[in-house]
């Protein structure tokens, strides 16, 4: 995982305010509360979920970021809460699970998501009017970014959806 912006994102945190485009945004949660789960999750996935975001999942599960006056940011799910939700969303929809794992939320509801394309494991995020389509998500609904880029990015701006400069396609 990006240090810096790790760490940005934790002082930031700690403050329990920023300022980011002009508006006053805040934290709410524990970090490290939710550090348990991996070995369970990825036993579920089938796979291994790459190193920077699975401590990513470790310090901020459970946590919500950047929430807006209304109350709106991004919601990062617990390592322990990633399966269950997952196979209830996969109830509505066509199958996704486990090639697709959402991981969190923003606040338009598009989806943190990890994707499984063969050996690799992509991290990217997936655009919400989507949904019910998961066959064409990786090739025309996800923006891929690596994910020490995209934290960074995420931490200097509170965007989810990665910028032209870091984005990638598979």
């Amino acid at each position: 995982m990006s240090v810096a912006a790790s760490t940005q994102l934790r002082e930031a945190f700690a403050r329990g305010t920023c300022e980011r485009q002009g508006c006053k945004l805040k934290f709410e949660g524990i970090l490290g509360q939710y550090p348990l789960g991996r070995v369970a999750l990825e036993s579920e996935l089938g796979y291994r979920i790459p190193d920077d975001v699975a401590f990513f999942l470790e310090e901020f599960g459970g946590t919500k970021l950047f929430l807006n006056e209304y109350g709106l940011g991004v919601r990062v799910l617990r390592l322990d809460e990633i399966a269950a939700l997952n196979r209830k969303l996969q109830a509505s929809t066509e199958s996704f699970w486990p090639r697709f794992a959402i991981i969190g939320f923003d606040s338009v509801d598009d989806m943190l998501c990890l994707y499984q394309d063969g050996e690799r494991v992509h991290f990217g995020n997936l655009h919400h009017e989507a949904w019910g389509e998961p066959d064409l998500w990786a090739q025309e609904a996800m923006s891929f970014a690596p994910f020490g880029a995209w934290l960074a990015m995420f931490a200097a701006t509170a965007e989810t959806i990665p910028g032209k400069d870091i984005r990638y396609a598979i």
